[in-house]
Parts: structure tokens; sequence; C-alpha cells
């Protein structure tokens, strides 16, 4: 590609202050998919990589007096180094009626090796600012790009990825939940609304495994490297995609034995067959049953036996427990990674894939009420999300709910050692946003938005105060979302309010929602306990 395609330019102003930029225009068009290319490189810590990734535009191209605006698609980033943007020729039997303007049929399983082998239209145009890449057409502006190829590296400082060293002493690295997300890894459409699917080539050298959140088993190739294929199905926003690499191995729950991460012969409800949400996600017909879910521990050699021992029983009663309490589990698969001491959360859920910190494995079992808080966010955050991210309470609230209610399942404990538990954890928990209210900043004090424009949808949105370094140390979406369903809960009676939840579920699986939803869906049977008084406080 030649120097002339190529601009830089910084566009992030001194005063944005706390608030994180959305560039990505999804009102104006839409990623259906996803094909990554990553190769790992260890000892320059970073990923040579590349993209495709394809697209449809959800309205016609705006025009004004001076006649239609450029068409671009506009994708978040941040710290990749850009060495090429390329359109792809794709053949008319790849959309819907053989009409290259018409949506894209469902991509084969084959579209992964094949894409590869298309050939480039043209080199296309693009700039990269502080926080995303703007790509449009060469010589004709008025027409977006479907098909797009990024070469891009990744740069070692970027925040979406980690560069460790795990307990052994080994180079490793993982996705951990940054506040920009997966941006620095590859370029993506970053809003909640916009949902796609995925496939990944990662190339990982030898004796190095590749955890992913993919719905299906990842397929191992060996060329002299070691290469993990594997694809997700499910549509979901890119926030949620999960990496992480590293000499460690693996613990199959099933066998309790040693086990692998290639893909295996699937089980009878592993088919093909899926549901669709009402805003795209796919997610296995009728969901899965706790037995069926294929767990796995992954970690380093010398920390597995003992993350086998304390934590294969718990896990799989404490899946039994949610699947009991929430109805069927969305997912097929659950691998647990028991990440380096440097990793700074408790838990991070992805689809299929949880990441555990080390400090979990306390000996006495003291700290497994984490891995309910984990498995209720296939739930809520994943199976129903929210649809603005200044709502995470609709998330963690939820999970800090119902981790005791699967915790005291799980450990079997009568009706008043539970009662005992909740309380003893609740007065805790009180204590704790009653100091946070006292200490933090009253614009990290509110669950819902209200008067302040924090949509995550079209261009140029914020996340309010996702930049907020006090942030990152605040519990109070947790804490106050809790006491918010423990009062409704309360109102109720645990089994009643229990079973609103997993109506709740029912109803609104596959969506994004915002507090509203809760709001609507209580009204009727929560109409005697004020509920609207409850929620004007949030």
């Amino acid at each position: 590609m030649s120097v002339s395609n190529r601009t830089d330019k910084s566009e992030m102003s001194e005063g944005m202050g706390p608030d994180l930029p959305l560039k990505a225009n999804t009102d104006e068009i839409l990623v259906d998919h996803y094909v990554l290319h990553l190769n790992v490189d260890f000892d320059r810590s970073l990923f040579r990589s590349k993209v495709y990734i394809f697209a449809t535009p959800v309205r016609p191209i705006a025009t004004d007096n001076r006649g239609p605006n450029v068409a671009a698609v506009i994708l978040d980033c941040k710290d990749i180094h850009v060495d090429s943007v390329e359109e792809i020729v794709l053949d008319s039997c790849f959309y819907v009626n053989d009409d290259p303007e018409a949506n894209f049929r469902p991509f084969p399983d084959s579209f992964a090796q094949d894409v590869t082998k298309m050939p480039h239209l043209t080199t296309l145009d693009y700039v990269v600012d502080d926080w995303c890449v703007r790509i449009s057409m060469n010589g004709n502006p008025t027409r977006y790009p479907r098909a797009i190829c990024i070469n891009y590296q990744s740069s070692p400082g970027g925040a979406s990825v980690s560069w460790k060293r795990d307990q052994d002493g080994r180079v490793c690295c993982f996705t951990p939940g940054a506040w920009l997300n997966n941006r620095t890894l590859f370029p993506c459409q970053e809003p909640p609304v916009a949902l796609a699917t995925w496939e990944a080539h990662v190339r990982v050298p030898p004796g190095a495994v590749a955890v992913m959140s993919s719905d299906e088993e990842p397929e191992m190739h060996e060329d002299g490297c070691q290469l993990y294929r594997c694809r997700s199905r499910m549509k979901l926003p890119m926030s949620t995609f999960a990496l992480a690499i590293g000499y460690w191995s693996v613990f199959d729950l099933d066998t309790g034995a040693g086990g692998s991460l290639a893909r295996r012969t699937p089980r009878a409800n592993d088919g093909p067959e899926s549901t669709s949400g009402r805003d795209g996600y796919l997610y296995p017909r009728d969901g899965v049953d706790a037995s069926d879910v294929r767990c796995r521990i992954v970690a380093s050699p010398s920390v597995l036996d003992r993350a086998s021992k304390e934590l294969s029983a718990y896990v799989r009663k404490s899946l039994k427990a949610a699947t009991g309490l929430l109805g069927p589990y969305p997912f097929r698969r659950l691998d647990l990674v028991i990440l380096p001491r440097s990793f700074d959360c408790l838990g991070l859920a992805s689809p299929n894939v949880t990441f555990l910190s080390q400090s979990l494995m306390a000996g006495d079992g003291s700290m497994l009420v984490h891995v309910g808080h984990e498995l209720s966010h296939a739930w809520f955050g994943l199976l129903i999300g929210a649809r603005d991210w200044t709502e995470e309470w609709l998330s963690e609230g939820f999970s800090t709910y119902l981790e005791d209610q699967i915790h005291a399942k799980a450990m079997q404990w009568s009706e008043t050692e539970a009662e005992e538990w909740t309380r003893l954890r609740t007065f805790l928990r009180h204590r704790t946003l009653m100091t946070e209210m006292d200490n933090t900043d009253q614009d990290l004090q509110t669950l819902r938005p209200n008067g302040k424009r924090t949509e995550t949808e079209g261009t140029e949105a914020v996340v309010t105060n996702g930049m907020n370094p006090n942030k990152a140390f605040t519990q109070v979406h947790y804490l106050k979302g809790f006491f918010l369903l423990k009062h409704l809960s309360d109102s109720v009676g645990t089994e009643q309010f229990v079973l609103f939840l997993k109506q709740f579920i029912i109803r609104h699986h596959g969506q994004l929602i915002r507090s509203q939803a809760l709001l609507v869906y209580s009204q009727e049977p929560f109409q005697a306990f004020n509920v609207f008084f409850v929620f004007s406080y949030i």
C-alpha cells in the first residue's frame, strides 16, 4: 500500500475528561462477522495480526445541500499500528438473493479458510485517530466497503492484553477486561448494540495453549507452531471476546484427569440447533443441562493440582445450583482459567470461559462464593446484557444478589444456615456501601443515567466515567444493585423473587436492556410494594 493512503492524527481533546469515547458509527453500518488471525509474539509482547470484517449498512448514506456524505466505516481502536486496509472481492453467493447490496448469508464453516484465498480488490483510504480508524472507498466515497481486510500490529503497551509471568515463571498473556475492552487487540465496533459473530486463528509457540470464549471447541493444527482455530456462532458485543495464552495444563472435570483444549466428539446436544433472541443473540436451543456442560480447569502445572482439588466438586455443585435457580445454562462449555497473581480481579466471566484469581483457592473454601458470582453472569451480563454500559448494575447487582443463593444451595445448607450467612454478608455489604457513599463522587453512585448523554449507540457517543481511575476501586454498582434486589426479595419472599428472576430471564433472554425493563416487568408482581418509589432512587 502506498503511504499516501494512510493518515495519522490526534483527535482526543485535552478536555475530554473521564468519559470514554465510542467512535464506531453503528447507526450507519454494523459489522456482522469478524475473522481474526492473531500471531502471538511473546518476545515483543504484541500480536502481528490481520482482521477480516464483514459489515452491512443500516441506512442509506445521508445527504445534505452539498450532496451525499462520505461513506465510511469507523471502528474503535487504540494503540495499534495499521499497515494496510483492503477491500475483499466476495462472490455474490455470500449475499441474500445473490445481491451484493443485500445482507450476508450465514457464514459457512469453511469461510475462515476460504476468505484468505479471495482476491483483494482495492486499497482503501484510512485515517488512524487516537480512538478509531476511519475507512472509506478510494475514489468512490458514496459506497460503504462491505468486506475489509486490515493488516495491523498491536502495541506492547495496549491495555486490552496483559503480558505477564505465570506462577511457574513462564510467559503468558490474557485479556484482563480492561476499561477499553478489546480495542487495542483488534479494531472493532465497541458499543453493545454492535452484535457480531467471529472466528479466530491464533498461532502460538509449541507447548503453549490458547483458551478463547468461542462456543465451539477449538481445533488445533501443528505446522512448526500450534494454530488454534475456533468459532463463535453466538452474536454478542465484541467486548465479551476473551483470550488467554500460556504454557498451562488442563484438568477435565468430566474425567477427573488431565485433559485437552482440542475439539472432541460433540455431545448429543452439541449440534448446530440454536435459537435467536430478539436482538440477535444465538444460544443453544433450550440451554444446556448442568450435567452436560463440559467443565475444565486451566492453570500453571504447579497450581493445577491444588486448583482441581479445591474447585472440582464445588464447581459442579455450584453449576447445578445456578441452573436450578435460573434455568438451563446458556453455554455448552465452562473453562476456568487460573490466572497469574497479577490478575487484579477475583473473576471475569465471558462466554464459555471464566478467568479466576488464584486468591479463590484459600484452602478452606471461604472464597468459593465468588465462583457463583461469575456463573450468574452467564445469565445476567451475557445472555441478558446492558444496552448502556453505565448501567452495569444490571449485571453486577444481579450477580452479587445471586452469589449468596447459589453458594447456599451448593453447600446444601439448611434454611437457617443460609439465612445466617446472608444476614452476615448483607451487614458487611451495608458497611462497605455506606463508606463508599461518603467517599465517592456523586457521578459514580448513580445506577442509571438521569439527564446525561450516556447512550452507547451511534457516532461520537461516550461511556460516562469510562476512563475515571476512581471507578475501578468502587463497588457502588454491585452494592446498590444488591440492596435494590434484596429489598424486592424481602418484599415478596426469596422463593417468589427467584421465580420472578427466572421468568424475567425467559422474557428478556437474548436482549440488551436498560433499567426501565426491570421497572416495567416488575409492575405487576411488585405493585403493592411501591416499586416506582424504589426505582426513583437508583
